[in-house]
Parts: C-alpha cells; sequence; structure tokens
C-alpha cells in the first residue's frame, strides 16, 4: 500500500509542478504550446517510470497462481454448495415423511434420507418407528411414489 501511496503522491507533485510552470510562463504564443509538450512528456514519463521494475515474467507465473487459485476455490465451493443442497433436500424430504406418518397415524419416530450426491434425489431412507405391517406397506408404498425410494431403498431400523 506505501507502493501506491508514493505513486499518487509522485504523480501528484509532479502534476502540481507542470501547473506552476505553465502558469508561471504565460498562457500565449509558441512558448507555451512547447511548455505544455514538455509538461505531458514529464507527466507520461513519472506515470510509466515505476513499468521499469515490474518483472513481466514473475507476474505472468503469479496470475497462473491465481488462476489455479481460483479454480480450486470455485471447485470447492461448488462442492459446498452441493452438499448444502443435498442437505436441504435430505431435511426436506424427512419433515414429509414424518407429516405423512403423522396425518396417517403411523406411530414413526425418525426418518433419515440419504440423497444421491449426483442426482440431487432422495435414495434411500432409514425409518424408525413401531409400525404395524400394514403401516409400514401404506408408507412405503407413499415413499416410492411421492419421493421414488424404492422398496430397496427402505429399511426400518430398531427405535431403541
Amino acid at each position: 500500500m506505501e507502493g501506491v501511496r508514493n505513486y499518487v503522491q509522485t504523480l501528484c507533485c509532479g502534476g502540481l509542478i507542470c501547473a506552476v510552470v505553465l502558469a508561471l510562463g504565460g498562457g500565449s504564443g509558441s512558448g507555451y504550446a512547447m511548455r505544455r509538450m514538455i509538461c505531458g512528456m514529464f507527466l507520461a514519463l513519472l506515470a510509466l517510470a515505476p513499468l521499469k521494475k515490474v518483472d513481466f515474467g514473475e507476474m505472468g507465473r503469479d496470475l497462473n497462481r491465481y488462476s489455479q487459485q481460483a479454480q480450486i476455490f470455485s471447485r470447492e465451493g461448488r462442492q459446498q454448495a452441493q452438499r448444502a443442497l443435498d442437505a436441504d433436500i435430505s431435511a426436506r424430504c424427512e419433515a414429509y415423511i414424518l407429516d405423512r406418518a403423522e396425518k396417517a397415524s403411523i406411530p414413526l419416530e425418525e426418518a433419515l434420507v440419504s440423497v444421491d450426491p449426483e442426482t440431487h434425489l432422495p435414495c434411500s431412507v432409514l425409518l424408525k418407528g413401531r409400525a404395524s405391517a400394514e403401516q409400514r406397506q401404506r408408507l412405503e408404498a407413499e415413499l416410492e411414489t411421492a419421493l421414488g425410494i424404492g422398496k430397496g431403498g427402505q429399511e426400518w431400523g430398531s427405535t431403541e
């Protein structure tokens, strides 16, 4: 930041010097045009002088490194967004299942939904509750129809 401050300070001082030179010499005649040209070249020289210190090879390497880091961060960001999407889908499906079970008077304590990371669709569920065989069949049929989780992806676990 110090370098930027020095650069701006140098340009401002050069501009002030040019303004004084142009003001002292008057504003007409061929000498004025010459002073304007010299002041313009002086300011251009001040503005471009820091470029002689720039190592363009190093700048290219830095840009390449920054580009690689940006790709890594972008990939990680996409992965985090996909995990968040999967978690949201899982939570919504679990809430839906518990709500449907409650409305159908099926004693269901927990539903743990797994989401396919490729398709972001629910692929399996672990149901915990003390449901009768008939209640289980009804709920399993609804899950297959409503969420697309086939009977092979539905598992009943112990409530203990």
